[in-house]
């Protein structure tokens, strides 16, 4: 064999030899990262799907919720008694059934929402559930002050909320001798609040009855009260008498004036003030001079 391929020879079995070796280098490398890949945390799963990592949910540590703390019992089994870690309490009466989950977390959120009223005292709550989406509840608070004016005094029937997908409200005041009621949907502490205020300063506009005449009737005098308001003096009631005097002239007299209508009371002796004649004109006969 000559020198030349005996060289040849050689270099045909060293790449032979190389060869091999790359490949079985490569299947040591490739077996090796397979391994890595299924051992470690970002691992697809068998099913092909990527992992999704779960967000971390930060509870409030100093709030429970609403537990219940008194059980209903044998011979009270549609009533419980549930209660905040801050001394929250409540009596749940429920129409069937025990109270579940599902209630509770509905009724402890809409007392919640209630509770937050500004100046508000609670001395007792009663909660009457129909079922997982209808529920009432009303508060007796000791003290619910709006500025310098307790209200609770008008409220002798104490602060009575209704839910069914949202809260509402439906409160019967006492301001004297009337019975004005404040109705609607609870959006803020601050606007149920300046409500019930508005309804014990001029309770005729929130009153309800089946009567439109006397309900218009009472809606004029409180518009005439108001409108007889000045910087230096507080509304007052115009003299009854005054007003259905007047009234009479027009209803026989549709073009009356002022200066008629001042003129008849001076010849009758009657007493009157010039801007309460012209409060009646623009309220009531919608004449203005």
């Amino acid at each position: 064999m000559s020198k030349t391929k005996k060289l040849f020879f050689i270099l045909i079995v060293f790449l032979l030899i190389h060869t091999v070796f790359a490949e079985e280098l490569l299947e040591d490398v490739a077996s090796t990262v397979v391994a890595d890949t299924e051992n470690s945390e970002y691992a697809a799963p068998e099913s092909g799907e990527i992992p999704v990592e779960e967000p971390v949910v930060e509870e409030n540590p100093f709030y429970e919720g609403w537990k219940i703390t008194v059980p209903a019992t044998l011979e009270n089994s549609n009533r419980c008694e549930i209660g905040t870690y801050d001394g929250k309490k409540a009596t749940v009466i429920m129409n069937s059934g025990l109270l579940t989950n599902v209630q509770l977390d509905a009724i402890g959120r809409a007392l919640d929402a209630a509770w937050a009223l500004p100046g508000l005292d609670v001395k007792l709550a009663t909660v009457f559930a129909e079922n997982d989406k209808n529920f009432r509840f009303v508060l007796y608070p000791s003290s619910l002050r709006y500025g310098n004016t307790q209200l609770v005094e008008y409220l002798p029937s104490g602060l009575t909320f209704s839910y069914n997908t949202a809260l509402f409200y439906d409160v019967v005041l006492k301001v004297r001798d009337l019975v004005p009621r404040v109705t609607g949907a609870y959006v803020s502490p601050d606007d149920f609040v300046a409500a019930l205020y508005k309804a014990t300063i001029v309770p005729d506009l929130y009153m309800y009855d089946n009567d439109l005449v006397e309900r218009v009737e009472r809606l004029e005098k409180a518009l005439l009260s108001l409108s007889t308001k000045s910087f230096f003096a507080k509304p007052y009631q115009i003299d009854e008498s005054l007003i259905q005097y007047v009234k009479n002239m027009y209803n026989a007299n549709k073009n009356i004036t002022k200066k008629d209508v001042t003129a008849a009371l001076k010849t009758d002796g009657i007493k009157y003030k010039m801007s309460d004649i012209d409060t009646i004109f623009v309220i009531l006969l919608g004449i203005y001079e």
